[in-house]
């Protein structure tokens, strides 16, 4: 399915603190290509925008053996 799948996620965090958020996009045994995704500017609830650092990581895992394992 090209373009845009789903809803925004939203993520609620405490103050002064460090919060991860991870999500996860499942094959359901297609293959997964082209899948990208992006973290806008935090927001608190006024919509004023935050100061913070956010780090974007992606890992790929296959599930082998019955075991989700990391691939490179």
């Amino acid at each position: 399915m090209p373009g845009p799948a789903g809803k925004p996620v939203k993520v609620r965090m405490c103050l002064n603190e460090l919060e991860p958020g991870s999500f996860g996009v499942y094959a359901n045994g297609a293959a997964l290509t082209g899948v990208d995704y992006e973290v806008t500017p935090l927001t608190d609830a006024a919509g004023k925008t935050l100061k913070a650092t956010i780090e974007r990581r992606t890992a790929e895992y296959a599930l082998l053996d019955g075991a989700w394992t990391p691939r490179q």
